[in-house]
């Protein structure tokens, strides 16, 4: 594989041009009669604009109060991250912008002008603190984090975290991709969100692992009337099938993106994950079953290869916990129902009190695939991280001081095993501190970012950053 540049260096060479916006049709906005529309990324607002429906406030509101959680009226941020029960987070003025919008204020080069200079200042700053190592010698995307607030975001700041995160030794994002926001309607596709993600981290030398999931109404299992918090499967899993065939035709190696933005850098996703911890009732209709799951990864496997037949297909992050049913069981059953096949690797969320606990989940998870026939499975940890702050929970949450040295540690042990246990990699949950999801709780879960939810770092960051770049 050829080296990429730093990211200092990939800044300094960077061109408005090269960091031109996608430039969508804002949600809930008005565009600006006199702004300018020659921006290259223009052209796939001109193909996948928002249906009104999407773009109203009232549709979102429906659809929380179909999940019971509107006890009282909610003011939604246009930022909510529907299907998954959580906001965007609170950024401060001039930062902030609606999901799929840009600021139809600006100019086509002041954006990108800007974020090209916020993000320069970041990486020279990050350079000037941070040892000169080089880069951790490790497989590209071995590393990654997620950063729902650089999804959310407006483009300056979400070009400019995606930077500082490439700089820190990050090179790969895991994000979702909600399936009920980019096809909210059978066959009608949004991809504006989407779009400017992609784009945005391949900007900043990062690749995208999208997260498939979500429940559109016109595509969900779910019985007439049934208002559970649950998230149902789909009735029909070549509906989701699809949804992935159309991903990868737009974001794969021949991706219609990469034809629309020949400016950008080409960094076309070549894994997909299937879903979120089935395992857990909350994501599974309530009654996680391996089997069932099974079904809908061979057939939206099939279809998305008969696009991409390269594709590198991870299975949903099986997490062990008391409140799902046991990762060994549930893989188990995945595994007899043929899913092996349909896959590259098992995806796995071994959160636990220590360093020792992970690796311990972990190992058990690898004998069980290879006890059930699942040797030439890889493992991916598509989550991991701990808590500092917010409510106090066993097994999850530490001090400050306590954080960074775990994460690095966690990082550096898995790094060392990858070759025994076949780990295509580790991806840190989150970049940031999360709001808590409307008409929810504060727990643990919002609080393991490395950043808080101001935007401050945490004194694990500069540890962590550290750790990755001498990562060997």
């Amino acid at each position: 594989m050829a080296p990429r540049l730093s990211a200092a260096a990939a800044l300094v060479l960077a061109t408005p041009a090269a960091l031109a916006l996608a430039a969508p049709v804002a949600l809930a906005q008005t565009p600006d009669p006199s702004a300018s529309t020659t921006s290259p990324r223009k052209k796939q607002s001109e193909l996948y604009a928002p249906s009104p429906e999407r773009a109203s406030y009232e549709v979102s509101s429906r659809f929380f109060k179909a999940y019971g959680m509107t006890l009282r009226p909610i003011e939604l941020d246009p930022g909510v991250r529907l299907g998954t029960f959580a906001t965007a987070p609170k950024i401060p003025s001039g930062a902030a912008d609606v999901r799929a919008g840009v600021d139809p204020s600006r100019s086509p080069w002041q954006v990108p002008l800007l974020a090209a200079l916020l993000a320069l200042l970041a990486a020279v700053a990050f350079f000037l603190t941070a040892p000169t190592a080089a880069r951790a010698v490790v497989p590209d995307g071995f590393v990654g984090i997620t950063s729902e607030d650089a999804y959310t975001g407006k483009d300056p700041y979400a070009q400019k975290q995606l930077a500082k995160q490439n700089a820190s030794g990050f090179t790969i994002a895991r994000q979702v991709f909600r399936w009920n926001e980019i096809e909210p309607k059978n066959n009608e596709f949004d991809f504006s969100a989407t779009d400017r993600f992609v784009l945005n981290a391949a900007d900043a030398g990062i690749r995208v692992l999208p997260l498939l999931q979500g429940e559109p109404k016109w595509a969900t299992s779910r019985p007439k009337g049934n208002k559970s918090r649950a998230l149902y499967p789909p009735k029909d899993p070549t509906h989701f099938g699809r949804f992935a065939a159309k991903l990868a035709e737009r974001y794969g190696p021949n991706g219609l993106i990469w034809t629309l933005n020949p400016e950008v850098t080409k960094t076309p996703i070549t894994s997909y994950q299937l879903w979120n911890e089935p395992n857990f009732p909350l994501y599974w209709a309530n009654k996680p079953n391996g089997a069932a799951y099974a079904k809908l990864v061979i057939t939206a496997s099939q279809m998305l290869r008969a696009v991409q037949p390269d594709a590198y297909v991870v299975s949903a992050g099986i997490p062990d916990s008391t409140l799902g049913q046991k990762p060994a069981t549930f893989v188990k059953a995945m595994l007899k129902a043929n899913a092996g096949p349909a896959l590259n690797a098992i995806g796995i969320h071994p959160y636990a009190i220590d360093v020792k606990s992970v690796m311990k989940i972990t190992r058990g998870l690898r004998k069980t695939i290879n006890a059930a026939g699942g040797k030439n499975l890889d493992l991916w940890v598509t989550e991991i991280g701990w808590a500092a702050g917010g409510p106090k929970t066993p097994k999850r949450t530490v001090t400050a001081a306590r954080q960074g040295p775990i994460v690095a540690a966690v990082f550096k042990d898995l790094a060392k095993s990858r070759k025994s246990l076949k780990l295509r990699g580790v991806i840190y949950f989150a970049w940031r501190d999360s709001a808590v999801y409307p008409g929810g709780k504060d727990f643990w879960g919002l609080h393991t970012g490395l950043h808080d939810r101001k935007g401050k770092a945490k004194p694990a960051l500069n540890i962590v950053a550290k750790t990755l770049l001498k990562l060997k």
